[in-house]
């Protein structure tokens, strides 16, 4: 699959009216109430810097966003909580665990998750589409989806989107291959078809109204709709607001499926600090 990396930059002006507001977005008060249920939960059992509750918080609710798009004001659980949690090991010397030591614990958490069902995945669903494939096609497949599985790991999406993204770029290649018997020469013609196509991304952010460039290009205004992207590709999302901290987000768009909704939030900044 494709490595590339694109910057993307987004500049919210706070004197544009807001034309919508992208549905299940988190607000600022949903991260406060997502870093209490992170702290309760880590109590007694590990330490967390502010900084990793705070990441862990964000982690929690761009999983719940990516799962209920509808849902305007989501809330983190006790037990979605105590999931992520379950993913983390003590710190350095058994200390206070930092923001990137959690971020990376619970991105490797879904991938192992989602490594540890995917020959099984593969195989239901070629007897699903009626396709056969042979080692060499099923062997490249899954290397396939294994570097999909990080990258879409590292975009916050949770391990039940991940499996299902995955099995959208399957049901993509037996579709492509137009053959019930594919070996690894069809595969990777199916795969070229495939990731040729263009992938349609709608972008919200909260506040809305954010004036959004693609390498230096304008492309519009958030709500952004079904805005053509190159699949393979992992983008990097630089959101700014007066009044609000700086926020990025990298977001790989996978090939399939061909409608993808990316939804960030953008928590006010600490007025207590000069």
């Amino acid at each position: 699959m494709k490595g590339k990396t694109v910057v993307v930059l987004l500049a919210l002006a706070s004197s544009q009216s807001v034309r919508g507001q992208g549905p299940g977005t988190p607000s600022s008060s949903s991260v406060t109430k997502a870093e209490q249920a992170v702290d309760k939960a880590a109590a007694g059992k590990i330490t967390l810097s502010d900084a990793a509750k705070n990441t862990l918080a964000v982690e929690a609710l761009r999983q719940q966003a990516a799962r209920q798009p509808s849902i305007s004001d989501p809330q983190v659980s006790t037990g979605e909580a105590e999931q992520l949690i379950s993913a983390l090991k003590s710190g350095q010397a058994g200390g206070q665990i930092q923001a990137d030591e959690a971020q990376s614990q619970v991105t490797d958490a879904k991938v192992r998750a989602v490594a540890s069902t995917l020959m099984t995945e593969i195989d239901r669903s070629a007897r699903g589409s009626n396709v056969n494939l042979d080692p060499n096609a099923r062997s490249a497949m899954a290397a396939d989806l294994q570097h999909q599985t990080e990258e879409l790991a590292k975009s916050g999406l949770p391990v039940d989107t991940i499996k299902k993204f995955n099995n959208d770029y399957t049901v993509a290649i037996y579709s492509a291959s137009k053959s019930t018997l594919i070996d690894r020469s069809r595969y990777e013609q199916a795969k070229a078809d495939v990731f040729n196509r263009l992938v349609r991304l709608t972008i919200t952010s909260e506040p809305p109204g954010a004036e959004v460039q693609v390498a230096a290009t304008r492309i519009g205004t958030t709500e952004i709709l079904r805005k053509p992207f190159e699949s393979g590709t992992m983008y990097q999302f630089l959101f700014t607001l007066a009044g609000f901290k700086t926020t990025t987000r990298d977001f790989y768009v996978s090939p399939a499926p061909v409608e993808q909704t990316l939804k960030e939030i953008l928590q006010p900044e600490d007025k207590s600090k000069p």
